[in-house]
């Protein structure tokens, strides 16, 4: 067997999304046709409060050990000394994932080559806090880097690292299997739902995402009763489920303009959307730009400073809205979006347009890419 026959890269996660399948499964059979085998590791989130992880049948779960310490979350993966067969290992850049720095560790010793994927930085935190300290110490470490997003890769050049080194992939969900799931929907099967839900003919606006405290849904709250009582025939719908899904479902109980459906993954949600006039999420913002690109459906939001690298997909007037951070703010512009039919179909064209640029199987593209120039270029250690 060839050397090019022989090659292996494995991917270590920290758990599987439903939303990674179709790359992982695009990525496993792309690499296939360059005779590159893809290994998958992940581990599972024993709460698993968002109800959003999934298997692959050919991926491998291995057992995760969370504690705290200091109120830190940090884990432990157990891994088979089989992954450093490889000839690439990619690593998600996180602190808290401490099996990683013993990898890391076992790969340079065994001359095995080291990739990271990831942020660059943790945008929930301080640039300089000393969590973000810690991962821009290490993070130059490895022979590759796989960048979420353009802005990502700059953080990456700043460490410094060599920007010809660095593969921008673009992060991405099927964009393409939401907008085809769109189109399918007809005229009744929008009134049905409605009638389903007893959502009246006024406008509605939307909540899709995990509900946790970064998502900021108190201010979501307030601003949608402002927006309610200028426009009084407002309804919303809430998608989702996590830790703060107990004030959601208090929210919606005392309000029945207020309409909680619990989690909806991939086309699940794809009804729920098209009813639907504007996406709100006045909190942290990530691949939530793109649902809002795909199903037709602008996304509001504020200039939150703790947005997810995606916020970058997010022109403000052009593919979507972003407010100053404050209630009344956020409210006023949902009511001024809302009341301008013309700037909201201008937003939901702009958006669709931009679909092309970020997709999942762009996305294939782009991190296989990146594995194959990761696996010829010369060692940086």
């Amino acid at each position: 067997m060839s050397p090019v026959q022989s090659r292996k890269v494995t991917i270590v996660y920290r758990m599987l999304p439903q939303y990674r399948v179709e790359f992982y499964e695009g990525l496993r059979a792309l690499l296939e046709e360059k005779n590159i085998h893809l290994d998958l590791f992940y581990g599972k989130d024993k709460k698993n409060l968002k109800r959003d992880e999934v298997d692959l049948s050919w991926g491998t779960v291995v057992s995760q050990r969370e504690f705290k310490i200091l109120g830190k979350q940090l884990m432990i993966q157990t891994l088979p000394d089989s992954i450093y067969k490889s000839s690439l290992i990619v690593l998600v850049q996180e602190n808290k994932i401490l099996s990683n720095f013993a990898v890391a560790a076992q790969a340079r010793r065994r001359g095995v080559r080291l990739a990271f994927w990831g942020h660059g930085t943790n945008f929930q935190d301080r640039p300089n806090s000393l969590s973000n300290r810690l991962k821009r110490g290490y993070s130059a470490n490895v022979d590759w880097w796989f960048a979420y997003t353009p802005k990502v890769a700059q953080i990456i050049e700043a460490l410094p690292y060599p920007r010809e080194r660095i593969t921008i992939v673009n992060n991405a969900i099927d964009t393409r299997g939401l907008a085809d799931g769109l189109a399918t929907i007809n005229e009744k099967q929008k009134s049905d739902l409605r009638n389903e839900l007893n959502i009246g003919n006024g406008p509605v606006g939307i909540y899709c995402g995990a509900m946790y405290s970064e998502k900021r849904l108190p201010f979501l709250f307030e601003a949608c009763e402002r927006v309610r009582s200028i426009i009084p025939e407002f309804e919303l719908v809430l998608i989702g489920a996590g830790p703060h899904a107990g004030l959601v479902k208090e929210f919606a109980a005392s309000r029945e303009w207020v309409h909680y459906v619990g989690p909806k993954f991939g086309l699940e949600k794809v009804p729920l959307f098209s009813v639907s006039d504007v996406f709100l999420m006045p909190g942290l913002v990530g691949l939530a730009v793109l649902d809002s690109f795909a199903l037709g459906t602008p996304l509001i939001t504020t200039n939150f400073p703790f947005h997810s690298p995606e916020i970058e997909y997010l022109e403000s007037g052009r593919n979507g809205l972003i407010s100053d951070d404050n209630i009344a703010a956020y409210a006023e512009t949902i009511v001024d979006a809302l009341k301008n039919p013309r700037m909201l179909r201008c937003l939901r064209e702009n958006g669709r347009k931009d679909i092309a640029n970020y997709t999942v199987e762009a996305m294939v593209s782009n991190f296989a890419g990146g594995i194959l120039k990761a696996l010829d270029v010369d060692r940086i250690r």
